[in-house]
């Protein structure tokens, strides 16, 4: 008030003064005004500095990626390969699966627990324990031929199915901890993307080791150097997780982490927000069907376009380049979302367009029957399309759980949204491997419950919105920290003037 008053009263010039006065007066404010402008934009830079973002992110984001990217390729070590596998080593297909299964059951049952032992340890810890327990699976699986039960390629695939909720809760940390809102859906999706990118990898991997037309002990030989040249990579990729030294920057570097309120925050008070947050319900829904249905392609796509007459060899291939089209599209997408935050619409549109394509799929797959069409082709093409708007789906979800669930922890909002895809999944495998076996005749039975999963996932698009608490608390922050710092240097140079 007193400010005011003084501003009110320079306004106001006294009726005796010279117009030389007069004009020194003017000239005084205009400078004084020139000054604040130029302490405005100095002050600018401070606040860009005071959330500046710690060199250490890079290393910290690409060690977490090699190290996610490990688990996801550890993950499909066996699904590629199931029909060679199951001759050789007497094994119904069913327990092959099995192997991938682990992961997706151990899920439910440890990620909660997983999620509050991040928030305990932080992420340095939980990636070096989590690049422990990879590396250590990796090196179990040399042994496969000493060990005719098959029990070690279970211990060890439990092994790294225990850290993959560990994994999967912390992308969510990161780009909160060590990234500004205008890179965090990128940064989200990047950190998700290397898991699906190691899944791509490892589906793939096998083709340079393994052959359709192996000999017993030939296939011995090939599968131990399978399994050697997995090891290596994985201990290469893991290596840097052991060198990262802290789990966030040593200040806060945007507004809504430096909040105190979120520190004070308890389990319980968490996911009691968490379920009565109707949007982060619906987000839960949609992400069980679409998320799901990616998991339900990964584990039964070879034997679906079996049933088609493609073989397993074009079958990799087309699983490859779909999921890498969705990979690349997934990463353009999340820079356009950075600009505009319109989550909504993205994910409607996304969900709608890989219903279009499946539809087209499902329809053309069974015109390859009649009409003679190349179901190569087909699958390629088709899949490529799907995955373009379910991958993108999933990993700007997770960034977007974040926003609309801001400030419950990262892990344990990121926690339960990626459980809902492993359940989809168990569902889903159980669900497909019964029918692709009692109706092989009838694969569109198959495509077309694919089909029903992107409506209910799209159905359930509708009911999210675009407010998103976590920007709003950045904006409104940073303006005020602008505003009152602007304030006290336009004093200090109202001072220096005078």
């Amino acid at each position: 008030m007193a400010d005011l008053e003084q501003q009110e009263k320079k306004d106001i010039l006294p009726i005796n003064t010279s117009q030389t006065h007069r004009e020194e007066i003017h000239k005084s404010e205009r400078n004084l005004i020139h000054i604040s402008e130029e302490a405005g934009e100095a002050n600018k830079n401070q606040i860009k500095s005071l959330y500046e973002e710690d060199p250490h992110r890079w290393f910290v984001l690409s060690s977490f990626c090699f190290c996610i990217f490990s688990n996801g390729f550890q993950f499909v070590t066996f699904i590629p390969i199931s029909n060679e596998f199951s001759v050789f080593y007497n094994i119904s297909k069913w327990k092959i699966n099995m192997f991938a299964l682990i992961f997706m059951i151990i899920y439910p049952f440890v990620f909660i627990p997983e999620s509050l032992l991040i928030e305990k340890i932080g992420i340095k810890l939980g990636m070096k324990i989590s690049s422990g327990c990879t590396l250590v699976d990796s090196f179990l699986k040399l042994f496969i031929n000493n060990d005719k039960s098959l029990s070690t390629c279970y211990i060890d695939q439990i092994l790294s199915g225990l850290v993959r909720p560990c994994l999967l809760s912390i992308p969510g940390k990161i780009t909160a901890e060590w990234f500004n809102e205008d890179k965090r859906a990128i940064i989200c999706s990047i950190c998700y993307l290397s898991d699906i990118a190691g899944i791509l990898v490892g589906y793939l991997w096998n083709l340079a080791y393994i052959r359709e037309d192996s000999l017993e002990e030939d296939f011995r030989e090939r599968i131990f150097r399978y399994m050697l040249s997995k090891f290596i990579l994985v201990v290469i990729l893991c290596i840097p997780s052991f060198f990262i030294e802290k789990d966030n920057p040593e200040k806060p570097l945007s507004p809504s982490k430096n909040k105190d309120d979120i520190k004070k925050r308890t389990l319980k008070n968490d996911i009691k927000e968490l379920f009565s947050n109707k949007r982060y319900i619906f987000l839960l829904i949609s992400t069980f069907f679409i998320a799901g249905y990616y998991y339900i392609i990964i584990t039964t796509i070879i034997k679906l376009l079996g049933l088609y007459g493609l073989t397993q060899r074009k079958s990799k291939y087309v699983f490859g380049l779909s999921s890498f089209i969705g990979i690349v599209s997934s990463i353009i997408f999340s820079f356009i979302l950075d600009k505009y935050k319109k989550y909504k619409l993205f994910m409607i549109i996304f969900s709608s367009f890989a219903i279009l394509c499946q539809i087209f799929l499902t329809f053309l797959l069974e015109l390859v029957k009649t009409k003679g069409l190349n179901q190569y082709a087909i699958g390629l093409i088709f899949y490529s399309l799907i995955n373009i708007g379910v991958i993108p789906f999933f990993t700007i979800g997770v960034n977007y759980s974040c926003e609309i669930t801001y400030p419950v922890s990262e892990s344990i909002n990121g926690g339960f949204l990626m459980a809902m895809p492993q359940l989809c999944g168990i569902i889903g495998i159980f669900l497909f491997e019964n029918l692709m076996d009692n109706y092989s005749r009838k694969p569109w039975i198959s495509n077309i419950i694919l089909l029903i999963i992107l409506i209910f996932s799209c159905l359930f698009s509708f009911f999210l919105d675009d407010k998103l608490n976590r920007i709003d608390i950045d904006l409104s922050g940073r303006i005020k920290e602008e505003k009152e710092d602007i304030k006290i240097e336009s004093n200090n140079v109202e001072i220096k003037q005078s």
